[in-house]
């Protein structure tokens, strides 16, 4: 917690002192939404022409749509910004809720965190990142500084006596080291705990009680057991890299059988689906080239994006299809028989944002289940695991302003929900125009994604220009070890 500089020819080491204070972003004032469709995420149904009264960050209302709102006789217009979302569907913001940001994430500079918001993601989990890159990317989303979703942060994964990623953290060693780890995390105030693969079962078991008991957050593992008899709180793939000889929860075939599956449906445990999965862009090609992803997604991305569409079109998808399948029949299986799935992706290792869509589409064409069922994984099921429900997750009175403004209707037809015009963050708005802007190219500016519908204008000072921010260009970009 402090800076000390030391003499290069030695000497008493001296303290800098550090004024490293933040205040979150806060919005004032009142805003009125005139949504044409609302599906405030509690369940199937869906409100027809209300009006979302938002004063300041929260909600204070939602009410029938009122003719004459903007006019003198609405008392929540007065001085008011009125959002003519009549002709959208308005949900709850989405939730990533498996990232490693800044694994490779840092060579996307500023276009990150507006790419996954101009797909409607308004909440990111970290479960696993460098530490102090995470702790500075919320502060800076939280602040305003930089423009980016809500971040739940933490450090790197606890692991045993070798770690797998050069990122993780050893303990196998002594006790005061062990220790270091947990208050570590605790100073450093990670938002979850994620403990990794080579872990002892003893030093698993001390992690989770310190992390629930002083900490009071969650833990998750790549194991369902033992870890989960241990009481952490959830497992980060349906099945991911193990090592200490623990069955793998599905067959070398693919397949999750019972005895996994019934481990989610009788204990308050979640697991997570990231399918790493793109066979899906076969059936809707022209998404990887929408104007959002010219705009803001990397370069070597968007030639990955592409590649994967093309294979996806144009070579055999039964085995990769089959694969999916069996990941969504678990799914579908533990969602039916009452545990928790949420849908993840572990971007950006694999695609941001668009692979948070794919995993939704595939929950509802392969998996058989509802879109709303399926958009309950990335909105309040997500917020009720993590533990942030009474604030996020549902559009509600008295719940953080946090949505989705979406043209077409996505309880229907889930692929509507990639059709994302704005979304609104702790009560500000942001047009997919503005979240676009700072990276369109000299007269690029038809490359804009079309707001279909009249929303707020960006913000002043938005506009900032290319030629006083070199971060924006994507010639100058360090290779930090990019593998």
């Amino acid at each position: 917690g402090e800076l000390r500089m030391v003499p290069r020819d030695g000497g008493a080491p001296t303290t800098v002192r550090l004024d490293l204070s933040w205040q979150p972003e806060m919005t004032n004032g009142r805003t009125v939404i005139h949504a044409g469709r609302l599906w405030d995420g509690r369940g199937a149904a869906v409100q027809s022409n209300v009006d979302i009264v938002v004063v300041g960050n929260r909600i204070q209302k939602i009410r029938p749509h009122r003719s004459g709102a903007g006019q003198s006789s609405d008392p929540d217009a007065p001085g008011a910004a009125v959002v003519d979302a009549s002709q959208l569907t308005v949900t709850p913001g989405l939730w990533e809720s498996h990232t490693h940001e800044w694994i490779e994430g840092k060579f996307y500079g500023d276009r990150l965190g507006r790419l996954w918001m101009a797909y409607g993601v308004t909440s990111l989990n970290s479960v696993g990142d460098p530490v102090y890159r995470a702790m500075e990317t919320r502060e800076a989303f939280g602040s305003g500084e930089r423009v980016g979703p809500r971040y739940f942060a933490t450090g790197e994964a606890i692991d045993g006596e070798r770690v797998y990623y050069n990122f993780m953290r050893p303990t196998y060693g002594s006790e005061e080291q062990f220790q270091r780890e947990l208050d570590r995390a605790q100073a450093l105030d990670y938002d979850m705990v994620k403990t990794y693969v080579r872990l002892r079962h003893e030093d698993n078991v001390r992690i989770t009680q310190w992390v629930h008991d002083r900490m009071r957050v969650w833990t998750a593992s790549h194991y369902m057991l033992s870890p989960m008899a241990y009481g952490e709180d959830g497992m980060t793939h349906v099945s991911a890299t193990t090592r200490t000889g623990f069955a793998y929860t599905r067959s070398s075939a693919g397949i999750s059988y019972e005895d996994m599956r019934s481990v989610f449906k009788r204990t308050d445990s979640f697991d997570i689906s990231t399918t790493f999965n793109s066979s899906l862009y076969r059936d809707d090609p022209t998404m990887v080239e929408d104007p959002r992803l010219l705009t803001l997604n990397t370069p070597w991305d968007q030639a990955g994006l592409v590649a994967k569409r093309d294979a996806a079109v144009n070579t055999d998808q039964t085995v990769s299809l089959d694969s999916l399948q069996k990941e969504e029949n678990t799914v579908a299986s533990i969602r039916r028989g009452g545990g928790v799935v949420l849908a993840g992706t572990d971007s950006p290792l694999d695609n941001v944002a668009t692979a948070l869509h794919l995993n939704l589409r595939a929950q509802v064409h392969l998996g058989g289940l509802a879109p709303w069922q399926a958009l309950q994984s990335a909105t309040l099921l997500t917020a009720t695991e993590v533990g942030v429900a009474r604030d996020l997750g549902t559009v509600e009175q008295g719940k953080l302003a946090d949505l989705a403004f979406i043209a077409g209707d996505p309880l229907s037809r889930i692929e509507d929900l990639a059709n994302v015009q704005a979304v609104m963050k702790n009560g500000r708005i942001y047009t997919v125009a503005e979240l676009e802007l700072p990276f369109l190219s000299p007269g690029g500016a038809q490359k804009a994604a079309p707001v279909q519908h009249q929303l707020l204008a960006p913000a002043p000072g938005v506009e900032k220009s290319r030629a006083t921010h070199w971060w924006h260009d994507p010639e100058q970009m360090i290779e930090d070890e990019h593998r």
